[in-house]
């Protein structure tokens, strides 16, 4: 029933950080996963497809990697490309020990390397100081996930190419900038491959004059990863012995116990009843059922959860 997992990828990573537990309910196959499913998160996501693809026209002399292999042979096929002078690689895997990326952008240039993240969100067109809080200094809540979904991305290729000096860059919806070309979304049509996996079609001209104004900016986030060194997602760890903890937990298929909380309260991994009689796992209702602050037959009891706009549920 457990899916044959050989590496904690950067989308296993991502659920980890809103709780840790969700580590192990992303890798076992009987639990509920209702991201999967989710047209609201699949309408987000494909508006993303689009962004990345207007990213890489960026990058004309970009070299797609074809996903459609295996994580083995997409490292192989990455690390060739890495042995040019200078190249621009767009979806390629870096694998070390057992954790895995699959990165969106990647410019190397001699012996350095420019990492970067593209993301359907949009930002000032400031400097980093954009993503953190002005009086404490902290990453703001809305950019957590992002940063350290690259801070990952990040340390996975300074292990495996520790040759290489790296500058991680976020590419994003510049809002000081103007569009000057009508209908720039209708250049990159949505498809389904004989798979259903959504696909880019680029329709007609989009070489960068085509496009226009550049609405993607791209700004360094460096300084940031020493914010996340120190932050309270790492338990005390630094971030290299906390990526360590979790990969030993996803190894042994560990559940890792997490707190109940306000969190909870959009977890994906839950499911109906009549779901449960056939055999699958709802994950949100063993962690409620096992914390002692609810107890075994009570998961369906009313909560502070069910209240319409009350802002204070974690206080409750």
């Amino acid at each position: 029933k457990n899916i044959n997992m050989k590496y904690l990828t950067k989308s296993i990573f991502r659920n980890v950080l809103s709780c840790r537990t969700k580590l192990f309910y992303s890798i076992n196959k009987e639990y509920k996963n209702n991201n999967i499913d989710d047209p609201f998160l699949k309408a987000i996501a494909e508006g993303g497809f689009q962004v990345g693809e207007l990213a890489k026209c960026y990058y004309p002399t970009g070299i797609e990697i074809d996903s459609s292999l295996s994580f083995e042979q997409n490292f192989e096929e990455t690390k060739k490309l890495l042995q040019q002078k200078n190249v621009v690689i767009f979806e390629g895997v870096v694998i070390y020990d057992n954790f895995l990326i699959r990165f969106d952008i990647l410019v190397k240039e001699g012996e350095k390397i420019k990492l970067i993240e593209v993301k359907s969100k949009s930002y000032n067109g400031g400097t980093f100081q954009e993503f953190l809080n002005k009086k404490s200094g902290t990453i703001k809540a809305e950019w957590i996930d992002n940063m350290y979904d690259i801070a990952y991305q990040r340390w996975v290729i300074s292990k495996a190419f520790p040759q290489y000096e790296i500058e991680t860059c976020l590419m994003l919806a510049d809002k000081s900038t103007v569009a000057t070309v009508d209908n720039l979304n209708q250049k990159f049509i949505l498809t389904k491959d004989e798979k259903g996996n959504t696909k880019v079609l680029r329709n007609g001209d989009v070489s960068i004059n085509a496009l226009g104004e550049k609405l993607l900016s791209e700004v360094n986030i460096d300084d940031i990863f020493n914010i996340i060194e120190n932050h309270e997602y790492t338990e005390g760890k630094s971030f290299e012995e906390w990526l360590y903890f979790l990969m030993d937990s996803f190894m042994n298929n560990q559940k890792l116990v997490t707190k109940i909380g306000k969190k909870c309260d959009d977890c994906q991994f839950t499911c109906s009843l009549q779901e449960e009689l056939s055999g699958i796992k709802n994950g949100k209702k063993e962690c409620w059922e096992e914390s002692p602050l609810v107890g075994k037959g009570n998961f369906d009891q009313p909560t502070v959860l069910d209240i319409w706009d009350y802002r204070s549920k974690d206080k409750m």
